[in-house]
This record gives C-alpha cells, structure tokens and sequence, in this order.
C-alpha cells in the first residue's frame, strides 16, 4: 500500500561548519542523560520552525504555495541553555526569537490551522535537539569540564527547508524536500 501522507516540518539548516561544536556538547553531555537517549546525528541537526505532522501528499503543493509567499529574513541567533523538555523527551540548545523569527513561527502556525494540521499548544522556542527519548538530564552541580565555553553557539540562518522524518533501519533521517533562501531583513539593515 502506498503511503499517503508525510511527517513533515519546517526548519532551518545549521552550517556544517558548526557541527563539530553540537557533537563535542553531545559527547559532554552523555554521562549524565538516560543511556536509552538516542543522539541526533550530524546530517539531522537544525532549528525547528514548525512541525506540520502527518501531510497528505495532494497537499503539498499548496503548503509549498503558502510558505512561498511568506515574508522569510535571514536571522542570527544565540543558542546559549541547554534544556530538557520532558514531555517531547529531547534535550536541546535553545535560544531567543527575535521578532521577525517570532513572526514567521506565527505564520507557520496559521498555515498549518489552515490545512488542519498540527497545532502546538507552546509558544515557539528556537533550538536545536541533541538526542531524543531522552528521560532525564541530571547535571552535577559543579560545571562539566569544557562545557560551558562551548556556549553559547553563534548561528547564521540563511536558508529554511521543507524537512520529511523518515524511519530508517538505521534511525530517523531528515530529508529536505525543498528550499528557500532567506531574504535579508529590512530592519536589520537600517
């Protein structure tokens, strides 16, 4: 039977050149999280904007139509605390959203009330998941050596990306279905 549907979301891309950073804090972080936690690999790591859900495919099209029309700026952000949240069971870096962030967080959000997709009931945190099915983090009181001058991270977003969660027999794989390059914000510029 042919599938009908995709687990889709909305996100953007990290620069590779960052990576090493996320792994070394992986790695750090591991003695102290559920050995049932699953680490997010290097090709799966980004910044959440939006997660759409299950997707008829028919739709698509449409949902690409109204993400192209969205006002999409380029942005930097400061991924500077590492969470655990427990209810999706991720640990993450989060940062603040600035304004134009927030804004197209919001209009992701009406896209997806639009087609009736999934609505969170949150308000919109940038971050980036170390590992998943995460049941706890129990940081020591003392700093973790080499930890805590890793942070925080300085990302440059340029591009947002139409992302499919597929299970693999090797794990979850995130695969860009399609692209867009971030414009440069006008009130930045001023």
């Amino acid at each position: 039977m042919q599938n009908t549907t995709k687990r889709l979301f909305l996100g953007f891309s990290v620069k590779k050149t960052l990576h090493c950073q996320f792994i070394d804090i992986q790695q750090k972080l591991t003695p102290y999280i559920n050995t049932e936690a699953l680490t997010v690999l290097q090709p799966n790591i980004h910044i959440t904007l939006g997660f759409l859900g299950q997707v008829k495919i028919s739709c698509i099209p449409a949902l690409l139509a109204e993400v192209d029309s969205l006002y999409k700026p380029s942005f930097e952000l400061m991924l500077s605390a590492i969470s655990w949240w427990q209810k999706p069971q991720i640990i993450c870096l989060q940062g603040q959203a600035n304004a134009s962030l927030l804004a197209m967080a919001s209009d992701v959000a009406q896209i997806a009330a639009k087609f009736d997709l999934y609505q969170h009931s949150y308000s919109y945190c940038p971050h980036t998941t170390l590992f998943r099915q995460a049941t706890n983090l129990a940081l020591p009181q003392h700093p973790i050596k080499g930890l805590h001058d890793k942070l925080p991270i300085h990302v440059s977003v340029s591009q947002l990306h139409l992302y499919e969660s597929c299970n693999t027999t090797s794990g979850v794989q995130y695969d860009i279905l399609h692209s867009w390059q971030l414009e440069q914000d006008q009130q930045t510029q001023k």
